[in-house]
């Protein structure tokens, strides 16, 4: 069965010198290309897939010396990808290869009459393109479809139909780099509707295989719109979650999951105990105020909120948290007392002031409350700051 060259959006987060000689570091992204997409990249093998405009290239060098393969437009592919079947009009292949053996180059374009004309040289000479030629392509386009993800949706589609959701994970563990690992994971979920243990599996296999924040991140992300159904692969989600060491990263996976409108009480807990180890304040900070817009009616995911907010540090960062759960209007005297007690560790007198002075607005006529206000008044340095405090509580 022909399958179409589908050329994808790609985002580089490593971009290597198009020069065949490599580069040792990663250069600035080219002007045209979004930044993000992955390259594994070691001291001796550097990899990267590019698209700008209607070109799709990967360049992958070990030791500086590698192989670059382009294409531009459709292209269509035998059922095995051995061979190139079919260009778009205006479109090419290109590929050098300066690996172990003779330097090759290979342009493909086509002609009026529906085929294409192949040039060929090896070592800077003119050849033609014989049996031996045809094997090195092979080799040449297997690697590219399977290390630099072309054609990545339609190879998924076709490796499901054959050996199921194992062997689209079984390709999977054959690649190197996250980016490309993320789009055949990306692929499996629209290859077909899997079961909640299947999600589950593939979950487990995301946390194994990919290193890359970002692609992983990407990956969970297009998991969170349809397949957290139940309660246990939700859990799954935020164990893989967990692995997420970016502090951004994670806060945008867990807002994906706070789309979600079923999460019950369990779930919304275990989003804020995962939520606590970002160690940046702003992004923290970001979640807690989703989430304090959302549904937390239950006083026992409200006290997990407070917990959380009080990993924060920043006097302003802590102050947004707690107001936005003020906002909602409907604490109970446990989780009212335990905002007083999180805004007493604010520093800046001014921030501590603000939340306590709301809280005396909404629950000063509670006896315990009051007290508990008074006493947190004692801890601001500030006598205007204090002075304010004070006169809001016992009006």
């Amino acid at each position: 069965m022909k399958k179409m060259l589908s050329v994808q959006k790609i985002i580089l987060s490593l971009s290597l010198a198009t020069s065949m000689l490599g580069a040792t570091t990663a250069a600035t992204p080219a002007s045209g290309i979004q930044a993000g997409a992955t390259a594994r990249q070691t001291t001796k093998r550097q990899s990267s897939t590019i698209q700008e405009n209607d070109e799709l290239t990967w360049i992958s060098t070990d030791n500086g010396v590698g192989i670059e393969v382009k294409m531009r437009g459709k292209v269509q592919f035998n059922e095995d990808y051995t061979d190139i079947l079919s260009i778009s009009d205006g479109g090419w292949v290109r590929i050098k290869d300066d690996r172990k053996g003779p330097a090759r180059r290979l342009e493909i374009t086509p002609t009026s009459g529906g085929g294409f004309e192949r040039s060929y040289r090896v070592n800077g000479e003119s050849r033609p393109y014989d049996e031996d030629a045809g094997r090195w392509l092979a080799t040449v386009l297997l690697d590219a479809v399977r290390q630099g993800g072309f054609d990545a949706s339609n190879r998924v589609k076709k490796i499901f139909s054959q050996r199921g959701a194992a062997g689209v994970l079984e390709e999977i563990s054959l690649l190197r780099s996250d980016y490309v690992k993320g789009l055949y994971f990306k692929g499996l979920f629209k290859a077909t509707t899997l079961d909640s243990a299947s999600v589950q599996r593939v979950l487990r296999e995301v946390t194994r295989e990919m290193s890359s924040d970002y692609e992983k991140a990407q990956v969970l992300m297009a998991i969170a719109g349809t397949y957290l159904n139940d309660d246990a692969t939700r859990t799954a989600y935020l164990d893989a979650v967990g692995t997420v060491k970016s502090d951004y990263e994670r806060g945008r996976v867990l807002s994906a999951l706070l789309k979600n409108p079923d999460l019950n009480n369990k779930i919304l807990t275990h989003t804020l105990k995962t939520a606590a180890a970002i160690s940046s304040d702003y992004e923290k900070a970001q979640l807690l105020m989703k989430m304090g817009e959302g549904k937390m009616r239950d006083n026992g995911v409200r006290l997990a909120y407070l917990e959380t907010a009080g990993s924060i540090d920043s006097s302003y960062e802590r102050a947004r948290v707690l107001l936005a759960l003020l906002g909602r209007n409907d604490l109970e005297q446990e989780a009212t007392l335990l905002v007083v007690k999180s805004a007493m560790n604010i520093s800046s007198d001014y921030e501590k002031a603000r939340v306590l002075i709301q809280v005396a607005e909404m629950y000063a006529s509670d006896e315990k409350v009051r007290t508990a206000l008074t006493d947190a008044a004692r801890t601001i340095d500030s006598s205007y700051e204090r002075g304010r405090v004070l006169s809001a509580t016992h009006k």
